[in-house]
């Protein structure tokens, strides 16, 4: 029993000094500072010599378990699990286990990694030229928010070291951006800007510029590429709509990047050789406003030997950005269908009838067109017209026939015919039969003439 138990402590400890001697992890961020609906990649990076079970997270002090060590979240699920508002700082750690003959063993935590997250807009950066020597120059013009008033942007060169600070519109020469990444030409540097107020913006979007040597540079100046062709598709968009560019090289040149210069603002953009921007993002870049002509042209560089080749501008092209316009939707109509009757006369004996059809909550106007050879024109109002003198004169005549008479049941049964011949006229009226508003019309005139010869005899 002693030699059991002997045992157990024995395996005991070695699982203890086993744990005891796991590494460390480091844990990396791709994005330290993001919007609440922008993600950032969590990496909790592992020694090689060990086989992981999973990794937990410590966001805020509040674990979270995976088995994956990579992980991907928006800045308000970060903002959730560490029950934080933008803006704010998430402090986010990591730790490993590793599992020993059936135990578990967790490994020590991480260094903490610390995540902005606030509502500021990304800037947007553009470079001109990215094909420099060292005694060249580059212009960087860190664009922020029309919402945002600074004077100052800050520009990082290097990932993980600190950013400098400079003018949002700088010129820098090929040499002081070499010193600032304690580099020798030739070299590529990759920047991207971002502002301050009150809390640091997200980073802008990276570019990189080439620093050549000198005589790389004359080598380039000789040689001759062939112009590529710059198309666009479609030419007028509006702000929201996206329009394709497409920066056809040749097919005898391998080309390793392709740009897009804006003719305006003397700029360059990195674009694949073919891609769709949205026309608000052309404005950005033209530094325009809406109802705009932005005109564009592309260049391609070449790779080789060593050294950066850039290839001849292409012709101008153009595209029209339009504002959008909303075209409200006509209001619903809380009506049942409504009908408008017109007649007009055409050549001949023929009667053309409008019947337009409004239907509610529709924004279609439907209008039939019917013609009815022989029909005499009357509109509407010449029916009810010819309708009320009609039933004057007959109000009329049955008052003079009842003034020679002295049987009221006489009287009676006469103005109620005319009640009822009036009242079926004036229902084809409303009904919109104009054909059978003047039957009804003409039929009560002729019972009232042969009422009035029957009773006149009678007499």
């Amino acid at each position: 029993m002693a030699e059991f138990l002997l045992l157990i402590i024995l395996v005991y400890s070695f699982h203890e000094i086993k744990a005891q001697a796991l590494l460390q992890p480091n844990l990396t961020v791709d994005r330290p500072v993001i919007t609440e609906t922008d993600s950032v990649t969590l990496n909790c990076q592992t020694p090689s010599s060990v086989s992981v079970t999973q990794c937990d997270f410590y966001i805020e002090n509040k674990e979270k378990s995976d088995s994956s060590c990579v992980q991907t979240l928006t800045g308000a699920e970060l903002l959730k699990i560490g029950g934080k508002r933008s803006p704010s700082e998430v402090k986010v750690r990591c730790f490993y286990t590793v599992r020993f003959g059936g135990v578990d063993s967790p490994s020590p935590v991480s260094d903490t990694s610390t995540i902005t997250i606030n509502t500021l807009l990304q800037p947007n950066l553009t470079v001109n030229p990215q094909l420099i020597t060292e005694t060249d120059s580059v212009t960087l013009n860190c664009v922020t928010p029309s919402s945002v008033s600074v004077s100052e942007c800050y520009y990082r060169f290097v990932r993980g070291k600190p950013a400098k600070r400079f003018s949002c519109l700088k010129t820098l020469s090929g040499a002081e951006l070499l010193s600032l990444t304690g580099q020798s030409s030739p070299a590529k540097v990759d920047v991207a800007c971002f502002y301050l107020v009150s809390h640091e913006s997200p980073e802008s979007n990276i570019f990189t510029i080439t620093v050549q040597r000198e005589e790389m540079q004359l080598i380039t100046r000789r040689v001759q590429f062939p112009r590529p062709e710059l198309t666009v598709n479609p030419r007028p968009i509006t702000e929201t709509d996206s329009v394709t560019l497409n920066c056809q090289t040749p097919s005898s040149v391998s080309a390793s990047e392709c740009y897009l210069y804006f003719m305006g603002t003397k700029t360059a953009r990195t674009i694949s050789c073919v891609q769709s921007l949205r026309g608000t993002e052309l404005l950005m870049t033209a530094h325009l406003s809406s109802a705009a002509e932005v005109e564009l042209t592309c260049y391609y560089t070449v790779e080789h030997r060593g050294g950066t080749y850039q290839s001849p501008h292409s012709d101008i092209s153009s595209v029209v950005v339009q504002k959008s316009i909303t075209t409200p939707r006509a209001p619903a109509v809380s009506l049942t269908t409504d009908y408008t009757v017109g007649a007009s006369k055409s050549a001949g004996s023929s009667f053309t009838t409008f019947l337009t059809s409004v239907n509610p909550g529709s924004d279609v106007v439907e209008t039939e067109v019917t013609t009815t050879p022989t029909m005499p024109a009357f509109t509407v109002s010449t029916v009810i017209r010819i309708t009320v003198v009609g039933t004057l004169v007959l109000l009329g005549s049955a008052l003079l026939v009842c003034q020679s008479r002295t049987e009221n049941c006489f009287c009676k049964r006469l103005m109620a015919n005319i009640s009822d011949e009036t009242t079926e006229m004036s229902e084809n009226i409303r009904s919109s039969e104009p054909q059978q508003a003047e039957s009804a019309l003409r039929d009560l005139l002729e019972a009232a003439v042969a009422q009035g010869e029957e009773q006149a005899s009678d007499n």
